[in-house]
């Protein structure tokens, strides 16, 4: 089954919005050395299992941070709302193919297609904080997502 962070790349490198700011620079948990702004990076930072009265369920959330980097606040801003209209409220299905790679996305999903695909049953934005490094002299805009999926 396609890991979940290969899901999130794969529908942040297709977010039109986004791609048109930062040229698909989005990266896992770090950017590389010197990289070159805007850049958008995300990091799953908390997961929380669901249980039933028996047992684990398969149902899992998790909370992923993402952050969206620029000298230029009016980036960081449009970045932001990009991925806020695509993801917020969202149910998604991400085929995967059998080596874990990524091949599409069809939101409003529901259920798989193959074994290889990630089902995500909710996206839904939990915040959004502005920050600047005054030493960098670098925006950034941080959002919080809940995300819920079906765990193997």
């Amino acid at each position: 089954m396609l890991g979940l962070e290969k899901a999130i790349t794969y529908i942040l490198n297709n977010i039109s919005g986004l791609s048109a700011v930062n040229a698909g620079r989005n990266w896992d948990t770090v950017m590389p050395d010197n990289a070159v702004l805007p850049a958008t990076t995300f990091q799953l930072i908390a997961m929380t299992p669901d249980f039933t009265m028996r047992d684990r369920s398969s149902l899992c959330r998790k909370t992923v941070q993402i952050q969206h980097w620029s000298q230029d606040k009016a980036q960081v801003v449009t970045m932001a709302e990009a991925v806020r209209e695509q993801l917020n409220g969202k149910v998604c299905l991400v085929a995967g193919n059998g080596s874990g790679v990524p091949t599409g996305v069809t939101y409003g999903a529901t259920g798989p297609s193959t074994a290889n695909d990630r089902v995500i049953n909710g996206i839904l934005l939990q915040n959004e904080l502005d920050l600047y490094d005054n030493d960098t002299r670098v925006f950034r805009r941080l959002q919080q997502f809940r995300v819920t999926f079906q765990e193997t």
